[in-house]
């Protein structure tokens, strides 16, 4: 057994220490406990396990053979991989390798490799196993809408399907739509002049593919909405409006205007606001606020030939020259000798060439071919 021993010891000390100019001597006296242990026992072995005889250390057991190593290469695969999961290195027969080669050599091999189980992988996607997907969304309901169904299936399905896709712009038009879980392709959008009348808005998303430790990628969250102005119901002042109100944001040429929203962190709430901005500026249009009354033709955004000084010159100068046209109908309560009406006056070709040369020399600015195009015009107009 073991025995404890305590032992106490008294130190006596004298120190000198300053006093009043002298020094004084002080005595302290110091306590130090001492605990010591000592094992008399003679057993050097083990602890005491209560009679059960001494402890012994199984042995430890050696590593099978590989599953790699097992695996038949006729075996079904997508048992293996049967949906999305991270590298395993134990469960691919491949002599995979990832990583930054050191001095020279070679990437790191697959087991113990980091790099390959942080990136994603389609090992899961095999042949096999996208014919089995196929055979199974067969057997499904089908779709409520057909032209909905690339958003259900992703494109490598449909290949298998035997659908072929053609790509148009923004859209994915199909040939031919398996009618076992789809419906029919609506008979009023054969082309794309139809899915601009009655679809106009279009929404372009990007979805990225990259190699990294998350699948996520800030910039796929960039929603650009574009639809025509021509297919929102606006008169002249709602339209006049919109465009002040749009910017830089409308393309003349085109006539389209293209929202670009990227404020919020995830695509579908850019996409709420972007068909939220979208209502806004359209109701917007059609508010007529006090001021507005107070607008003049300077105001604004681009130059009118209706109603303007311009045309009233034009109607003056056709009156004053009064010389009706021969075969030309006048109208009721027009003699012998007075000008036509104006409605008559306006529908003269030579009267619209006028005015389409003047408008387009007011809004895109002198050249040389919109100031020759005005000269042809007025010639035209005076029988020059």
């Amino acid at each position: 057994m073991a025995a404890h021993t305590t032992k106490i010891c008294l130190s006596l000390g004298r120190i000198n220490g300053p006093g009043f100019g002298q020094y004084a001597s002080l005595n302290r006296a110091t306590y130090a406990t001492a605990l010591s242990t000592s094992n008399f026992t003679g057993n050097k072995g083990g602890p005491d396990r209560g009679g059960r005889g001494a402890f012994v250390r199984r042995p430890r057991r050696e590593p099978g053979e590989p599953r790699t190593e097992k695996m038949d290469s006729q075996q079904d695969w997508s048992a293996v991989y049967p949906s999305a999961a991270s590298f395993r290195p134990g469960s691919v027969p491949l002599p995979v390798r990832m990583g930054y080669p050191v001095k020279g050599g070679v990437p790191s091999e697959k087991r113990g490799n980091l790099e390959l189980i942080k990136i994603p992988n389609f090992l899961h996607l095999t042949p096999a196993a996208i014919k089995k997907h196929c055979e199974a969304l067969k057997r499904k309901p089908p779709c409520k809408a057909c032209f909905s169904l690339y958003k259900c299936f992703p494109v490598y399905l449909l290949d298998q399907m035997g659908t072929a896709f053609i790509p148009r712009g923004n859209r994915l038009t199909f040939s031919f739509l398996p009618s076992a879980f789809c419906t029919e392709w609506p008979a009023g959008l054969d082309s794309d002049g139809d899915l601009d009348k009655h679809l106009p808005i279009q929404i372009e998303t990007t979805d990225y593919v990259s190699a990294g430790p998350s699948v996520r990628n800030p910039a796929a969250r960039v929603v650009t909405l574009r639809v025509r102005l021509s297919s929102l119901n606006l008169d002249e002042h709602a339209r006049e409006k919109m465009l002040k109100l749009l910017g830089d944001r409308y393309c003349k040429d085109t006539d389209i205007l293209t929202i670009t929203t990227d404020s919020c962190p995830l695509k579908q709430q850019n996409t709420d606001y972007a068909m939220y901005l979208l209502t806004v500026l359209y109701h917007e249009a059609w508010k007529t606020e006090a001021w507005e009354s107070e607008m003049t033709r300077a105001d604004r955004r681009e130059y009118i030939w209706e109603d303007s000084a311009s045309q009233q010159n034009v109607l003056d100068t056709l009156a004053r020259m009064a010389t009706p046209v021969p075969g030309e109908g006048v109208g009721e309560g027009v003699g012998e000798g007075e000008a036509p009406p104006r409605e008559v006056l306006l529908a003269r070709p030579e009267v619209q060439q006028y005015r389409d040369s003047v408008t387009r020399l007011k809004n895109e600015g002198e050249s040389e071919g919109a100031t020759l195009r005005y000269r042809e015009a007025v010639k035209k107009l005076l029988s020059l």
